[in-house]
């Protein structure tokens, strides 16, 4: 059956950025002006709930951020998005993690990244606390809630996703065989494997032990392995607005297909989130460029169809 408001539980870091739109990307120590600045939220984990709740799942946030003004102003953003906050914790003598994000007229973007301390210090993810979910969402910037949630999701049936973007290898590398479906961004799998080429970079990426692995590849889409061959949905052509946060949005889609329905093959789950993805990018405005379930009715009505097909009930 596919269920339109399933629960789906996101571990990770939250960020707010500060984005600036710029006529090119900085490259001089000089000044630059920008022609529009928005304070937005941001982070791996915050992107893909924010997402998945516009999708129409109930979502369950677990991050951790500073106890100051940057904080309230996210917390703000979150539940205004529906988004349930209680596992989010506030650390005392921490700076919530911020980004400095620059935007050209392509849509293409620079980030500098300053990170919070939270993640080292408060207190450790009590995973029995959490609720039943359709789906877990983790990302690498708190590997151990995250490799705890995942030990807990593989315990009760539930299916992971993990967004695996540039993180330590030995952190990618443990949380995989943990992960069904772990999806790298291109930058993500090239710096974990070096100097090799897309297909054979996802082959040791298989090797590592996830159930399913992909690679967001930008106005290329997303390409993944199937029976050893290297398979690929193209993105939409759209006229790219902001790329910041895209693969977020994907990853919280992907969490979505795989809680509202019992599609576990690939091509109609990624095919979904890169279309998700692709109405953010013409979107802009970084994650909140997140599309609504209003907005994106073919698409849910095409994974709902692709779930009959399959014979799922």
């Amino acid at each position: 059956m596919f269920c339109p408001n399933p629960t789906i539980v996101c571990i990770g870091q939250t960020v707010m950025d500060y984005r600036f739109t710029v006529a090119q990307i900085p490259s001089q120590a000089e000044k630059y002006k920008a022609s529009n600045f928005q304070a937005l939220p941001g982070g791996m984990a915050a992107g893909a709930a924010i997402a998945a709740a516009r999708l129409g799942a109930r979502v369950v946030l677990a991050s951790k951020v500073g106890r100051d003004s940057t904080a309230d102003t996210l917390l703000t953003f979150l539940a205004n998005e529906g988004i349930d906050t209680q596992f989010i914790e506030r650390v005392e003598g921490c700076q919530t993690a911020v980004s400095a994000v620059s935007i050209d007229p392509s849509g293409e973007r620079q980030v500098v990244h300053a990170p919070t301390e939270a993640f080292d210090r408060g207190q450790p993810i009590d995973v029995g606390q959490l609720p039943l979910a359709k789906a877990l969402l983790v990302d690498p910037r708190w590997p151990e809630a995250s490799f705890a949630a995942l030990q807990w999701a593989y315990s009760h049936g539930i299916p992971s996703v993990l967004d695996a973007d540039i993180a330590p290898r030995e952190v990618i590398t443990r949380l995989m065989p943990l992960t069904d479906w772990a999806v790298f961004s291109a930058h993500g799998l090239a710096h974990l494997f070096p100097g090799l080429s897309d297909e054979t970079r996802l082959m040791k990426a298989q090797s590592l032990g996830a159930r399913h692995v992909a690679v967001t590849c930008g106005k290329a889409g997303v390409q993944w392995l199937e029976d050893l061959q290297l398979q690929q949905i193209a993105a939409a052509p759209v006229d790219v607005v902001d790329t910041t946060g895209a693969g977020d949005v994907f990853h919280g889609a992907l969490a979505f297909a795989l809680a509202a329905s019992e599609i576990r093959s690939a091509r109609p789950l990624l095919g979904f989130a890169n279309a998700i993805a692709g109405e953010k990018v013409r979107a802009g405005l970084g994650s909140l460029g997140a599309p609504y379930a209003q907005q994106v009715q073919p698409a849910i009505q095409q994974l709902n169809a692709s779930q009959i097909r399959s014979g799922s009930s």
